[in-house]
């Protein structure tokens, strides 16, 4: 690859010369048309003959003449041109990469937040659940314990201490809701020819 560029540099630099050999070929005039008493001209009056002469007042733009070389401070000047637009491309990039970096920052706080705020909601769920399921154990063992008025007084031998029994379990205050003590109680407040 690098003999191929060798290859068009040593083709471009044998190309200018003979251009500027034609060039020069066509200022100044061979020594058999000219004679052999003229003196060579000098290559600056050559190419001062050669410039285009300044346009008459015919209102036409002066002619284009062939390829302009830029001083050393208009290549300083493109060189510093190039440079800001470099510059400049270069911080928007930069610019770009952090409002990016910020965007995706911020969208992971984002999603780390809504994480620990799930994982919150998740932990007082579960102990939510705990504590209903430990009250939920604890009234069922209060049921199972708390026995009704007739299966507490179920052993008593006749009808009369069985009443007796019934009627001092449902004076108890945490009875006094149960079906069978509001009944009885209905009952004791009817007049004694309804019962």
């Amino acid at each position: 690859m690098k003999h191929r560029h060798y290859g068009v540099l040593v083709g471009a630099v044998l190309l200018a010369v003979v251009v500027l050999w034609q060039i020069a070929r066509e200022v100044t005039p061979p020594a058999s048309e000219s004679g052999a008493s003229k003196s060579p001209v000098p290559a600056t009056a050559a190419m001062a003959a050669v410039q285009p002469q300044a346009p008459a007042a015919t209102g036409l733009p002066p002619p284009v003449s062939g390829p302009s070389f830029a001083t050393p401070s208009e290549l300083r000047a493109r060189r510093k041109a190039g440079q800001a637009q470099m510059d400049e491309r270069n911080q928007l990039q930069r610019d770009a990469e952090i409002r990016k970096q910020a965007d995706q920052d911020a969208r992971r706080k984002t999603d780390d937040d809504m994480r620990q705020a799930q994982e919150r909601v998740r932990t007082e769920e579960a102990e939510l659940r705990k504590r209903l399921d430990e009250l939920t154990r604890q009234q069922k063992a209060i049921v199972i314990e708390q026995k009704s008025p007739q299966q507490v007084c179920a052993d008593r031998p006749n009808f009369i201490s069985r009443g007796m029994c019934e009627a001092y379990e449902c004076e108890k205050p945490e009875r006094a809701n149960l079906p069978f003590c509001i009944d009885m109680h209905a009952r004791r407040a009817l007049p004694d020819y309804i019962n």
